[in-house]
């Protein structure tokens, strides 16, 4: 019943290539798409490999801000998604925002892109917390969320 509410209240398509579409409009159908995969999360699909935290049945982009945050969003819950949501993805803060899709973004960026890439660049003077959804940042100001195990959450090694 509530995939379904939420289906008719949010479902919007994502930008295609080749659509020319407003900085506002393909954010609001990130949002949108976003708000429909926060349904699928299941604490019990969380391991951690080699290359840090991962769903099992991934289903999130990686978002990268600035070129230094990278978040993926199908290894956090709920909460920590609507902080990235209203923190990060607010049209003032947002300068530009480009959607690379599946096959090119598993080419360019590796595994963890293999359901796209946002690349996210924020206004030079616009004032946002990058510690969100779970990230961690190093000493060098650069950061991900999945990086770091949790507690309780299975550790596979390859």
């Amino acid at each position: 019943m509530l995939k379904t509410i939420l289906t008719i209240l949010f479902f919007f398509p994502i930008c295609m290539v080749g659509q020319k579409l407003e900085k506002k409009q393909v954010l609001e159908n990130l949002k949108s798409e976003i708000y429909l995969d926060t349904i699928k999360f299941d604490k019990k699909d969380i391991v951690f490999t080699a290359l840090g935290r991962e769903n099992l049945k991934p289903y999130s982009k990686v978002y990268i801000v600035d070129g230094q945050y990278l978040y993926k969003l199908d290894i956090i819950e709920s909460k920590l998604v609507l902080e990235f949501i209203n923190e990060i993805l607010d049209v003032e803060k947002i300068e530009s925002i480009e959607v690379i899709e599946k096959e090119k973004a598993s080419t360019l960026f590796g595994g963890n892109a293999k359901n796209g890439v946002v690349a996210i660049r924020m206004k030079r003077k616009v004032n946002y917390n990058p510690k969100v959804a779970g990230l961690i940042l190093t000493e060098k100001k650069y950061g991900t969320n999945f990086s770091q195990i949790k507690e309780g959450e299975l550790q596979i090694r390859n």
